[in-house]
C-alpha cells in the first residue's frame, strides 16, 4: 500500500496496473442470459374499456368577477399616515432607550 495521500489522483501506469502498483482488475465476466421464464412476467392482459364508456365531464368554472376599483388617493394617504406613525414610533423608542442609557451611566458614576 502506498504512503502517498495523493496516489488515487495519480497518473495510470502504462504497464495497465494502477498509480498504487497494483494490477488492473481483470475486465468483469458478463453475466449468463437468463431464461425467458424466469424474470419479469409482462404486463397483465387488458381489459377493454365498456361499449359506451367516457371519462367524466366537469362543468368548467364561471370566469372571475370583476374586482372594485381602486382609490389611489386615499391608498396613498394611509401609506403616509402609517410611515409618520412608524417614524414617531422609532423615535419615541430611541428617545427611551436614551434617556434609561442616560440614567444608567449617571448610576455607575455617582
Amino acid at each position: 500500500m502506498s504512503t502517498d495521500p495523493d496516489s488515487p489522483w495519480g497518473r495510470p501506469d502504462p504497464t495497465g496496473g494502477t498509480a498504487t502498483g497494483r494490477p488492473a482488475d481483470p475486465a468483469p465476466t458478463p453475466a449468463p442470459p437468463e431464461s425467458p421464464t424466469a424474470g419479469y412476467p409482462g404486463p397483465p392482459p387488458m381489459m377493454p374499456a365498456p361499449a359506451h364508456w367516457r371519462p367524466p365531464w366537469v362543468t368548467p368554472p364561471p370566469p372571475p368577477r370583476q374586482l372594485p376599483a381602486q382609490n389611489h388617493p386615499a391608498l396613498d394617504e394611509q401609506e403616509q399616515r402609517a410611515s409618520r406613525l412608524t417614524m414617531l414610533m422609532a423615535v419615541a423608542a430611541a428617545v427611551i432607550t436614551l434617556a434609561l442609557f442616560c440614567v444608567w451611566g449617571a448610576t455607575l458614576v455617582g
